[in-house]
């Protein structure tokens, strides 16, 4: 039995669907890629890898406006978690407690002393009153962040109660969630007992020992839609692709009239799941060589150009001395207001807001003001 050491930060798909590790390590020993990443999503990692560090530090100099309003309301959801947690237990909230921070810890087998899952915490306080010791355990999550359960439900959460409750002889335990962006003012936290602590830490041991035997079930779940193994696997698909697309008439439109609205709901909500795997899907085949494409009756077509003037003064000038008007040069040489924004912060010293605001006023008198369509939300 191969016994991979799981991360506390995927655990929840793992916990749902142990035969999906059985599917990465098909991957690896296949040569099979994982997944690439969009642009998109990098740029949101990297972005929440910074406020993160924020949080950490303290240092907020490389943060943007909107980060920072999500630096600042972390920080203040963090205090009012840590004065409600020491009421409850009571101890004076005028006590100021250090976090121990960004600590690393494994939950080990009983048996062979080996790791089965490694989490990294972001926060934990520990305080001892009335014979017990208690802890309150946070975990940052930026706006975009991995699939996030109620704390209550969140195998992460629960690994991470499990090793602090080991590591300080932790008794009673309140892990929560703060995710500004995504929650806003809201806290959502869960208090795991003395008794719940310890059927938490058998069920985590089941579980990882599961993921390490051969041909293990596998559950598909919102937990797929960031499963680096979506792309190869057929429960993942049949998710996504639920009957009523499956089976139904070869139109689009048809097959759309012909669902039912709880239906609708299902796909929609599914959205993120559908994608990925058909980006996954994507992401394999261009990844294929030519002659690996033709049996299947697939090529590639030219690549599209992507020019872009980029040298706007130049181009202007050159037009104007060919003879075209400069009102006619202007008018097809248009820019967006984004553009204008970033020019307005980087040559004039202004914020974002600040560049929005003058935009706004000094050139009201040319702007068509319009709204997008509202987009749809689960309630």
């Amino acid at each position: 039995m191969n016994q991979p050491t799981l991360r506390a930060s995927s655990f929840d798909a793992d916990y749902h669907c142990p035969g999906r590790q059985n599917l990465l390590r098909y991957m690896r020993e296949n040569n099979i890629p994982e997944e690439a990443r969009s642009p998109e999503l990098i740029a949101a990692a990297l972005r929440g890898t910074q406020l993160h560090k924020a949080w950490e530090t303290g240092a907020t100099l490389d943060l943007d406006e909107g980060q920072l309003a999500a630096f600042e309301l972390g920080k203040q959801l963090e205090r009012t978690l840590v004065d409600e947690w020491m009421a409850s237990i009571g101890i004076k909230t005028t006590m100021d407690l250090a976090p121990i921070m960004e600590q690393e810890l494994y939950v080990n087998d009983p048996d062979t002393k080996a790791p089965l899952v490694s989490g990294h915490f972001d926060r934990l306080y520990v305080a001892d009153t009335n014979d017990m010791r208690y802890g309150l355990l946070i975990d940052y999550k930026s706006g975009s962040g991995y699939y996030v359960p109620k704390a209550e439900l969140s195998w992460q959460l629960r690994v991470y109660a499990v090793q602090a409750s080991s590591e300080y002889n932790i008794h009673n335990l309140r892990v929560a969630y703060i995710c500004p962006e995504r929650f806003g003012n809201r806290m959502d936290f869960a208090d795991l007992g003395p008794e719940q602590l310890v059927q938490v830490y058998d069920c985590i041991i089941d579980a990882a020992r599961l993921t390490a035997e051969d041909g293990v079930y596998r559950n598909a779940g919102d937990h797929c839609e960031f499963c680096p193994a979506k792309g190869v696997c057929k429960e993942a698909s049949s998710y996504a692709l639920l009957p009523a697309i499956a089976g139904g008439p070869k139109s689009v439109a048809e097959t759309v009239a012909s669902m039912t609205p709880e239906e609708l709901k299902q796909v929609w909500v599914k959205r993120g799941v559908v994608k990925g795997i058909f980006d996954s899907i994507e992401a394999r085949l261009k990844a294929m060589s030519d002659e690996e494409l033709k049996p299947m009756g697939l090529g590639r077509s030219k690549g599209k150009k992507l020019d872009s003037i980029t040298d706007t003064v130049g181009a202007f000038n050159h037009l104007v001395n060919g003879g075209i008007e400069p009102i006619d040069v202007i008018d097809a040489m248009t820019f967006g207001k984004s553009n204008l924004t970033q020019f307005l912060m980087e040559h004039k010293g202004l914020k974002k807001k600040e560049a929005e605001a003058f935009i706004d006023g000094e050139l009201d008198p040319f702007i068509s003001r319009s709204t997008s369509a509202p987009s749809l939300i689960e309630l």
